[in-house]
């Protein structure tokens, strides 16, 4: 076979009471060869079941009511769900940005393949730094999608205005001109001076970020407004605070304080503050609150997406 061809030997997890079934030997139909013609730019190509594995696997296909086509299907959609997953992995930060006196931890876990959380931190003129968190409606392939269209639509708010109330008014009629009404999400947009410590922001509709003081109080930052996406004319105003040295902001979205225990209890902003009091170092107050809510969810099904950001100043 040549280096642009390749058997799918993709293995299907979610294909009902077929656990068994480790790694599977797609079969089908002689014309489904022509219903896939490239996938990640190569060509496709499928056992037909002529070798006696892959009539085991169509046979077994067939006894649970799927169709050898049908099977094709579920493999060539989880690899292009796939792509879709390392596609958006790309438009989130990997390394923490180098700013002279702070430090960055962050983390994303998804509730689906793609998830609509977002984050990312990116120098603008004069030396300030963006700091932005958002969470898009739902999760799966739709919130992917409102999150791709938000994190376009804050750099090019950044491009043209780099005032916060500026560029979520261009997130906002973004994504009410191209979601349509399911399409919306909560936003924190923040521009940070390294030298001052001077965080001006605004909080539409997002989770409050919590500042820890050097000394131990925990602020909440921001005051309510609709999430973005809902309609055009929204009433945003610009806030502002200063991170002075020892203090530490969290930034994070709702999947954190609404994880739910087996109870069905919720993780909720207490039990967030109580992980935050003890300070330490962004990597400390981020693993410490990961550890808090997992060991509070315990083997619960995870129900939304859920990204940490912590910064601290030195």
């Amino acid at each position: 076979m040549g280096r642009d061809s390749f058997y799918i030997t993709t293995p299907i997890y979610y294909v009902n009471d077929m656990p068994h079934i480790g790694h599977i030997y797609t079969t089908v139909m002689a014309d489904a060869l022509a219903r896939y013609q490239r996938l990640r730019g190569r060509r496709v190509r499928f056992l037909t079941g002529t070798d006696e594995h892959g009539q085991k696997i169509e046979k077994s296909a067939r006894s649970k009511g799927i169709e050898p086509l049908e099977l094709a299907d579920r493999v060539v959609v989880r690899d292009e769900l796939e792509v879709a997953r390392e596609l958006q992995r790309e438009l989130l930060p990997i390394e923490a940005p180098e700013i002279d006196g702070y430090s960055f931890a962050f983390s994303y876990r998804t509730a689906n393949t793609i998830g609509g959380d977002y984050y990312d931190f990116f120098q603008i003129e004069d030396g300030r730094w963006a700091l932005i968190t958002g969470d898009a409606s739902g999760h799966g392939i739709a919130a992917g999608l409102v999150m791709a269209i938000a994190g376009s639509a804050l750099k090019l708010g950044f491009d043209r205005d780099s005032d916060p109330v500026a560029v979520t008014r261009v997130v906002n009629r973004a994504l009410c001109r191209t979601g349509g009404s399911r399409a919306f999400m909560t936003l924190f947009c923040g521009v940070l001076e390294p030298a001052t410590g001077r965080l001006r922001f605004v909080c539409a509709g997002h989770p409050f970020p919590l500042l820890r003081r050097a000394g131990g109080e925990i602020l909440e930052l921001g005051k309510g407004c609709l999430p973005l996406g809902i309609r055009f004319e929204l009433e945003l105003e610009n806030h502002e605070v200063e991170i002075a040295p020892g203090d530490a902001l969290t930034l994070y979205t709702d999947g954190v304080v609404e994880t739910v225990s087996p109870s069905g209890e919720t993780f909720g902003f207490e039990r967030l503050s109580v992980a935050l009091a003890p300070g330490g170092s962004s990597r400390a107050i981020h693993d410490r609150v990961l550890a808090q809510v997992e060991a509070f969810r315990q083997d619960e099904p995870v129900l939304d997406d859920l990204s940490l950001v912590v910064i601290s100043r030195a």
